[in-house]
């Protein structure tokens, strides 16, 4: 999957969970990007390099195991 759709998936995943729309200004923000960067990223004009190590990393991962490092993330 390319770093486009995991954004938008996530975008939706997101609304779904908040129960109301999130914006993309919103995503942006959360981020730490411009809303311009932001689309850019859903558009697959711009695949940050960072993001898609960090896919790459968590693909070598079992889903339990990626649970775990995202939660102690959020922990600390």
């Amino acid at each position: 999957m390319s770093v486009d759709k995991v954004y938008r998936k996530i975008h939706r995943f997101i609304n779904d969970k908040e129960d109301r729309k999130v914006s993309e200004r919103e995503m942006a923000e959360k981020i730490g990007c411009s809303l311009d960067t932001y689309n850019s990223h859903c558009r697959g004009s711009n695949q940050p390099k960072s993001v898609i190590q960090i896919m790459e990393l968590l693909n070598m991962l079992d889903d339990d195991e990626i649970v775990v490092a995202v939660r102690k993330y959020k922990e600390e």
